[in-house]
């Protein structure tokens, strides 16, 4: 267990499962869950690793993830673990469009997930051009957030192209991933600034950075996020650090997710 933990219900706002195709990495049901169960944190919003660009493949993914989010429900019934588990879709952006909004709407229809992934660096998709600008058209149909890789991955991952498609589309919350990922620290913050739908997630940021952005946005846009379950005790660390206000601390471990995603709220 972890100190925060005890005080606070936390929500992990990006793991992933699976196996991914582009950095060959991977995590299974079993590694995930144990990181939970060691820390302590309540939630997690769960996306696939980069799966292999073909319908199959990505379908594939999105049923694993829905069907960890069901085995989540049945253990909070039976007192086994008390864990939250939601689902965020990730689909190649460069599919035919009438494709990438079958698989969306089925993923927030039929299995529940709440989000959508674009990965600017991973699947070469400027988030400002008329693909990426479609993910978001399609999360706003669908009354989801988006939440966008940022930092590496220069041109199409700098924080300042999501800036067009958040404005176009005001009512889609916007989460910055890695918070522009530490070199582009101020970049996040200033889309932050100019879009009042876009929030920061800070994993893999420094903590001093993590500090700047609560002092100019407020923790009401700053998002606490592992990105990976080998990351989670790190993150967590980094947070206590910070000594924050109890009230700040709702707001980044949890709160903010939870506002921006449309999440029931979770006690300890």
């Amino acid at each position: 267990m972890n100190a925060l933990t005890t005080r606070f219900s936390v929500i992990d706002a990006h793991a992933h499962l699976g196996e991914d195709c582009v950095y060959d990495v991977a995590e299974t049901e079993e590694e995930l869950v144990s990181w939970y169960d060691r820390t302590g944190v309540k939630g997690m919003v769960v996306q696939p690793y980069i799966p292999r660009p073909t319908l199959p493949d990505i379908t594939s993914a999105h049923d694993r993830i829905h069907k960890l989010c069901q085995e989540a429900n049945v253990w909070r019934r039976q007192g086994i673990r008390n864990l939250w588990i939601w689902g965020m879709a990730s689909i190649h952006p460069h599919l035919p469009w009438a494709m990438y909004e079958e698989e969306a709407r089925r993923c927030v229809k039929d299995l529940g997930f709440v989000a959508l992934k674009l990965h600017p660096l991973a699947y070469g998709c400027n988030p400002k051009s008329r693909d990426g600008m479609h993910v978001f058209e399609t999360a706003a149909s669908l009354k989801i957030a988006v939440m966008v890789h940022t930092g590496t991955g220069i041109p199409f991952s700098d924080c300042l192209n999501v800036e067009v498609p958040a404005k176009s589309n005001p009512s889609t919350p916007v989460i910055l991933a890695h918070g522009g990922a530490n070199f582009f620290t101020d970049a996040a913050i200033e889309t932050a600034k100019r879009c009042d739908n876009v929030f920061l997630e800070t994993s893999w940021c420094g903590i001093h950075h993590i500090r700047k952005m609560i002092r100019i946005l407020g923790a009401q846009k700053i998002i606490f996020a592992s990105d990976h379950g080998d990351n989670l005790p790190v993150e967590l660390e980094k947070y206590e650090t910070l000594h924050l206000t109890d009230e700040q601390y709702e707001w980044c471990l949890s709160r903010t997710l939870q506002e921006a995603l449309r999440l029931p709220k979770i006690l300890n």
